[in-house]
């Protein structure tokens, strides 16, 4: 059935965010340039990257593209840099080079993704190409079509879940906000994330059908292999299993669980990534803190109690934009801060929801912990120089996920039904969204100066 509050609802939160959008120049994501052109590749059916001689993993990427992309990464890094209008005339002017014109692109980072999660951004590349639009035009297509994808399964979660006031919190800051808007990974991973505890909270409360299941299988599946921090979100499987004593449940557990742990194998092995130099593999730095346990405790005690890194988590996880190379105005990291600090306590004393039992608020807190020690474990292994004393390459934005299954785990937690705890987290959520909107915004025409 149609439901016109929903499609309302989705219109405006689209519209907004692609207004929003174009504050944002392309390629300004942490490794856009690289999610861009495997993108392309996938459209040209090149699913897997292949590694040239004496260069890292990569493929063959349309020639016009690689000088749009070279062309606005010369902002990146440089925050006094701004392109000229020739220059910027040029590059909205760019059209695609064909088939016959394609030269070799490093693009390592995104050989540990399963593929299919850049369909969104292949199907609007290959339309744009097909259509004969300029790579200005295409690009834009893409983040538009990738921003209404994410937004209208985020919508979804929200239907068969309410998320509480820490979660939507957690969602309005500056910095998921910008990801979303960008035509990266982000976006559409918190919102496939976000889609599966929907269904995981789902069959907390009734059973569900096996499609249902299936469904979520998926989901996990594809989320796990894209970002393989949350590759616990598999457990999930094995609850519902054993709650209902379904040995078939069990079963597709046990075949997203095995078939995730191949493709990061697989991908580790084929996969030539060269910007961390190291002596040591992923694979035998894995073994290495496996053998010797007491030494990867002392890595992590040092990273976590380190005054400096934990600043810049907190940082990058409220708004650290660009390449990292832009920060929101200073006194508004402690102003997002104290707010998040309310929008937990609000969360917490909330309606509870029979959803939310012991059994899921215990298995989304666990899911969330083990997701937070994967991210140290996984940059450990493959973005650390070995032996380490601190974990490097962790950005805030990394436990975004993690915190909203902590913040879906602990909603409702102390049973208060009160209208004026109610109506004091819906007046803080609008002057919360205002805020972002205006701390973001302000803070990429500064840096960018786009109007």
């Amino acid at each position: 059935m149609f439901d016109s509050r929903f499609f309302i609802k989705y219109l405006i939160i689209l519209l907004l965010a692609v207004g929003g959008s174009y504050f944002i120049p392309p390629m300004q994501s942490p490794d856009e340039n690289q999610h861009i052109a495997k993108a392309y590749l996938v459209a040209q059916g090149d699913w897997l990257l292949t590694t040239a001689p004496g260069k890292m993993s990569g493929g063959y990427v349309d020639d016009g593209l690689r000088d749009f992309i070279q062309g606005h990464m010369q902002l990146s890094g440089r925050p006094d840099f701004r392109l000229s209008p020739q220059e910027k005339q040029r590059l909205r002017s760019l059209a695609w080079s064909g088939a016959e014109n394609r030269s070799f692109m490093e693009i390592p980072g995104t050989g540990f993704y399963l593929p299919l999660i850049y369909l969104p951004h292949a199907m609007a590349i290959k339309t744009g190409e097909l259509a004969q639009l300029s790579i200005h035009h295409t690009y834009y297509l893409t983040r538009i079509f990738v921003m209404a994808i994410a937004i209208a399964l985020m919508l979804i979660a929200f239907s068969l879940h309410r998320p509480g006031t820490l979660a939507l919190g957690i969602l309005l800051l500056p910095m998921g906000v910008f990801q979303l808007l960008s035509p990266t990974l982000d976006g559409i991973t918190t919102s496939l994330s976000l889609l599966a505890v929907s269904l995981f909270l789902a069959f907390q409360s009734k059973p569900q059908r096996p499609a249902t299941f299936y469904l979520l299988a998926c989901l996990l599946i594809l989320i796990a292999t894209t970002r393989i921090h949350l590759a616990p979100l598999l457990l999930l499987l094995f609850i519902i299993g054993w709650q209902q004593k379904n040995r078939k449940y069990l079963g597709l557990g046990l075949f997203a669980s095995c078939f995730t742990l191949f493709w990061i194998v697989f991908s580790i092995k084929t996969t030539v990534d060269n910007r961390i130099p190291r002596d040591i593999s992923s694979l035998e730095a894995l073994r290495y803190y496996v053998i010797h346990p007491v030494d990867f405790a002392q890595v992590l005690f040092n990273t976590v109690t380190n005054s400096e890194m934990m600043y810049f988590y907190f940082q990058s996880f409220i708004g650290k934009l660009g390449w990292l190379d832009t920060n929101l105005t200073l006194w508004h990291y402690p102003v997002f801060g104290t707010c998040l600090i309310l929008f937990a306590l609000l969360n917490a004393f909330a309606p509870f929801n029979k959803a939310n039992h012991a059994i899921a608020r215990s298995s989304l807190a666990a899911t969330a912990l083990l997701s937070v020690l994967a991210i140290f474990t996984a940059l450990l292994i493959s973005w650390t120089p070995h032996p380490a004393t601190i974990v490097h390459g962790i950005q805030g934005r990394y436990f975004i996920v993690p915190f909203l299954l902590l913040a879906y785990a602990l909603h409702g937690l102390f049973d208060v039904r009160s209208r004026a705890f109610a109506l004091a987290g819906q007046l803080l959520l609008c002057a919360f969204f205002a805020f972002s909107a205006f701390s973001l915004l302000s803070t990429l025409q500064s840096r960018y100066s786009i109007f």
